[in-house]
């Protein structure tokens, strides 16, 4: 790649990275405004991502370049022909980052990061270079933890869950109520039997699928892009990524139910603070489920459905063995 590259422009390359390179990686953000010790945006990012439902983000990276590597040979190949729009919009990447400066926001300098690798590839190669370039530097936004999403959808997909639960445990003859996000066994009050005697369950965050929702989509981008062909068949597994992974939350929350009804309360739940044994293998099912789904509609989005098709209608021909005879040669 480095032949296509006009040398004169080889030191500007170089100086623009050293300077993002101080920008995102060496300056203060927010010195002196909510933050109680300014950091580094990509090291404020970096201690972010540590919380168990971002960990995801500081592996994207590397598949970024992973992405970059398979596509290597193409890339070569592109002429570079820059262009000037690029420069304007690293302008607006550098106004992005002060605005996020001045008001403490990391989401803004998240996405001036963003738009700022996109602008330098856009003013020194060109639209084809961006355009090939496109899906690695989409996917790197799920480098950044997005912390507003957990208050965003976290609550909402916790009264999700227990609402589907709750239903289809009363469907199936398990009786219970449903308090807010809490699920208990319904009482009996001719045997005694007090309200949540059989079985209590309360959806914290993790159980309402924030966890692997997050996780899942990006799983799902990777692959889709790397397997199927076609836009639209990545789009369409991209977004059955969302009930994939209430649909692997909504079993795990049936087995923790029917664990706590069979074994009791400390084998299938524990504690808050220290959860059994069964309840963690219950999350890690809630992955299992999900990207099973996954590859099952992959499978069912490539398939050569048009084929098989028309191999069907050939078998229940009349005139297999010559679909060009007619009635009367027949007989």
């Amino acid at each position: 790649m480095l032949k296509a590259i006009d040398k004169s422009k080889i030191f500007s390359i170089i100086a623009s990275l050293l300077f993002l390179g101080l920008l995102y990686a060496w300056f203060p953000f927010s010195k002196y405004l909510i933050s109680f010790q300014a950091e580094p945006i990509l090291k404020v990012a970096w201690a972010y991502s540590a919380g168990e439902d971002w960990e995801h983000c500081r592996i994207v990276p590397l598949f970024a370049i992973f992405l970059i590597y398979l596509q290597w040979a193409t890339l070569q190949k592109i002429e570079w022909k820059g262009e000037n729009f690029g420069f304007a919009a690293l302008i607006l990447s550098g106004f992005m980052f002060w605005l996020g400066y001045i008001t403490d926001l990391h989401y803004l300098a998240y996405l001036s990061f963003q738009v700022a690798l996109a602008s330098l590839i856009l003013w020194f190669a060109g639209w084809q270079m961006l355009r090939s370039l496109s899906f690695p530097l989409l996917f790197l936004t799920f480098m950044w933890p997005w912390l507003f999403l957990d208050n965003v959808i976290a609550f909402p997909l916790r009264l999700l869950m227990s609402n589907i639960s709750h239903h289809f445990l009363n469907l199936i003859g398990i009786s219970n109520l449903q308090i807010g996000s809490a699920i208990i066994s319904a009482p009996n009050f001719q045997l005694g039997i007090p309200p949540g005697a059989k079985f209590q369950l309360d959806l914290a965050n993790p159980c309402s699928g924030i966890r692997s929702l997050f996780a899942l989509t990006m799983i799902t981008a990777l692959y889709s892009y790397l397997t199927l062909p076609k836009i639209w068949q990545r789009w369409t597994l991209f977004l059955c990524s969302i009930p994939l992974a209430i649909l692997g939350n909504f079993i795990r929350i049936l087995l923790l139910t029917f664990g706590t009804i069979l074994f009791g309360s400390k084998f299938a739940i524990g504690s808050e603070a220290d959860p059994s044994t069964y309840h963690m293998g219950a999350g890690y099912f809630v992955y299992l489920i999900a990207v099973g789904g996954m590859l099952g509609i992959g499978w069912f989005l490539k398939y050569d459905w048009k084929s098989w098709i028309e191999k069907r209608a050939h078998r229940q021909s009349p005139f297999p063995d010559n679909p060009h005879s007619t009635a009367s040669e027949k007989y």
